[in-house]
């Protein structure tokens, strides 16, 4: 169960044109329920949360950011999200840092991690580590681009917006 090969977009606008509004959806996966946000055949938002969570539903969608929201079963991206490598693009806006750093956590090999002073360095901002690290906690797309492959500098799994088990299980997961 490998991550899918993720392609990056990042619109400058968050709000989509009237009538194509933002599909949400819960799904087994696993680590668990997910909640996927997507538009136009890309994902823009997936956590793990219990089922119905509006909180977490708020919380990815900056409560009416996106405009209109549509309920659909979505549960015909699990395969593509938790089967195998598969190609999905990620359509999902942020600043020119969490961009920098969204694209560097691609970048980080299955089964490998960094600490976030390591990331920092390596998109060329080692004193910006705690902006580094609030970049990679604003993530929406938990699993996709892979935050949970950054840890504390003593190794320690640290905080992960979705638990310290699914991160840990994340971890395990690519490591066999």
């Amino acid at each position: 169960m490998w991550p899918p090969v993720v392609t990056l977009s990042f619109p400058e606008q968050v709000d989509y044109p009237a009538g194509e509004a933002l599909r949400f959806g819960w799904m087994d996966s696993p680590f668990g329920t997910c909640l996927l946000l997507e538009h136009d055949d890309a994902v823009a938002g997936l956590a793990f949360c219990d089922r119905n969570d509006e909180a977490a539903l708020s919380d990815l969608t900056g409560g009416s950011a996106y405009g209109e929201l549509h309920a659909a079963d979505l549960s015909a991206w699990a395969p593509r999200l938790f089967g195998g490598q598969e190609k999905v693009s990620v359509s999902i806006p942020g600043t020119e840092l969490q961009q920098q750093v969204w694209r560097a956590l691609t970048d980080v090999p299955a089964g490998e991690v960094l600490s976030y002073t390591q990331l920092a360095e390596r998109i060329g901002r080692p004193t910006a580590v705690r902006a580094v690290a609030s970049a990679v906690a604003a993530n929406p797309v938990a699993w996709l681009i892979p935050c949970h492959r950054i840890v504390r500098s003593s190794g320690e799994i640290g905080e992960y917006r979705w638990g310290g088990e699914i991160k840990a299980a994340m971890l395990s997961a690519e490591k066999t």
